[in-house]
């Protein structure tokens, strides 16, 4: 496995990670986004692998 391909799938997880805890709290991604100051298309791609999110954002994410 490629360094690209391995990280890719370190990203996958974690958005797989924030969406299943975000859907555990009832929130909407809009609701996460105005709770951490993104806009919803950037959670979505969080969420889905597509970003690599600036770890302010993470942890922000984190706390919501």
């Amino acid at each position: 496995m490629s360094a690209h391909d391995e990280t890719l799938t370190y990203r996958q997880a974690v958005g797989a990670r924030i969406r299943e805890l975000r859907v555990e709290s009832n929130l909407t991604q809009w609701q996460l986004g105005e709770l951490v100051g993104a806009d919803h298309k950037t959670i979505h791609r969080i969420e889905y692998g597509r970003s690599d999110p600036p770890l302010s954002l993470l942890v922000r994410i984190a706390r919501a």
